[in-house]
This record gives C-alpha cells, structure tokens and sequence, in this order.
C-alpha cells in the first residue's frame, strides 16, 4: 500500500512539473509579429537614423499618402515626394525622388542627404503604436520615428501666409505678427495684427470647420494695408477644409485643395 502512494505521489509530482513546464511556456512573452497597420495616412517625424538625429528647428517628415502611391515630406530643409509599394511590411519606394533645390546648414543637409539615400533603399517597416522603424537590405533598423500629434486643441500659431481671396498665397505683413490659437473648449482665439477675433472650429480626421467668427472694430492705420490684411485672414480662415500638422507648420486648405492659411507654431 505504500509503495502504490509513493508511486502515487511521484507520478503526481511528475505531472505537475510538466504542468508547470507547459505553463511556462504558454506564458512566455512573445515578440509581436511585425505590422503596417497604421503606416499610411499619418504623418511621421524622423527620430534617429542610423544614429543621427535631425535639429531641432529642421524636422524630418514622412507621409504615405493613402490614394496614389505617394509619398512625400521634407529633408529637413527639402521637400522630397515620390511613389511607394507596400506589400504587408515589405517597402519599395521608387528611387527617382522629385527633391526641392534649397540650401542650409551643413548639419541640415548632412542628416537630409543621408535620409533621402536610405529612403529608396527601404526594404521593411514595422509600425507599433506611435513608432515606425524602417529597416535596410540586411534587416537592420536603421530609421526610427513617431507619429505627429495633429490635435489642435491647446496650441497657438503665428500666421506666415494665407489666401487673399483671389487665388494667391500672400505673406503677412512684417511685424504684425497674425495668431491663432485653439482653445481646448473647441473655440479659436487670434489676431490678424490690429482686431481680436474668435470662433468656433471643429476638427477630426483631417477635417476642419471654423464657424461663427466676429471680431473687435479697431480701426488701425498702420502698418500699411493691415485692416485689409485682418480681412482677407478672416475669410481665409472661414474657408479652411482640411487641416495637417508638419513638423512645425499647420497648413489649413480649402476644399479645392488651394492653401487656405499657412502657420508656424510657437512653441
């Protein structure tokens, strides 16, 4: 009898270390399989390649567009655009990239130069939330970067630029400084450089709407042309469509897809 309980008992013992061996290795962390879900539509900021990092005041974008096999951004000093393929997580960006001929910094075009070497020669991404890696021919990561913020709420912006009404992007004018800000409770606060104004303004999926906007009746009469400069950033601003954050630029668009209102962010 005490021999078949000591049987009993070690084959017990045996069954529950197996037991435990399976539940190790059912529990076993595993790495998640690699994904593009995400990748396209969102607009990415570079944060290392290859061990480099872009400055501060010149961000590095990324776009894949999500209708025409566009992609596009900008080097840090350059704007880039070209086509793209993607097959699951599998790249091809065709090499003959259409760049912009400007020049900066040599620390500016030292990281912009090597980008856009490595952009065609993109072989794999794998986006997990809010990052995307990007990986050459050897399956090495080579570009890291994050998905750009586009809430509006509780950022303000200097307007550099905006529509004046007859189909032509004006600058504004120097030293009047023309802001907006967006207000957390959906309404919008600004300036056109004399006159406060303010309105409402909805935003979702790249969508914008700025309503019910009235403004203060100060008649300034200088700088020169500044009461028509407040008007035409009004109607500009009631025109916007569609709004992207880019880097350090939001750009509001009408529904014809001309610029409504270019701004810069300030902080």
């Amino acid at each position: 009898m005490g021999r078949v309980l000591r049987g009993a008992a070690l084959t017990g013992a045996a069954l529950l270390l197996v037991s435990c061996g399976v539940q190790t290795t059912s529990d076993a962390s595993e790495e998640p399989s690699p994904s593009s879900e995400g990748l396209i539509g969102a607009m990415w900021l570079l944060d290392d390649l290859d061990g480099m990092a872009p400055a501060d005041v010149a961000p590095v974008t990324l776009m894949f567009e999500r209708y025409g096999g566009v992609v596009s951004g900008s080097g840090g000093c350059n704007r880039y655009s070209g086509t793209y393929e993607l097959s699951g997580t599998s790249l091809e960006v065709a090499p003959e990239l259409a760049v912009t001929r400007m020049a900066c910094p040599e620390p500016v075009m030292e990281v912009e130069s090597s980008y856009l070497a490595f952009l065609p020669e993109a072989t794999n991404v794998s986006v997990e939330g809010e990052r995307l890696t990007m990986t050459g021919a050897d399956g090495a990561p080579v570009a890291t970067f994050t998905a750009q913020s586009q809430n509006l709420a509780g950022t303000r912006w200097v307007i550099t630029d905006f529509n004046d009404h007859f189909g032509t992007v004006v600058s504004s004018i120097d030293g009047t400084d023309p802001t907006v800000a967006f207000v957390q409770d959906g309404t919008l606060n600004g300036t056109g450089g004399c006159n406060r104004f303010t309105a409402a303004y909805t935003t979702g999926d790249g969508i914008i709407t700025i309503s019910s906007l009235a403004a203060t009746k100060n008649k300034c009469a200088e700088p020169d042309g500044i009461i028509i400069q407040e008007r035409r950033i009004k109607t500009a601003l009631k025109t916007a469509a569609t709004y992207l954050v880019e880097g350090d630029v939001l750009e509001l668009r009408t529904i014809d897809d001309e610029i409504a209102v270019r701004m810069t962010s300030t902080d």
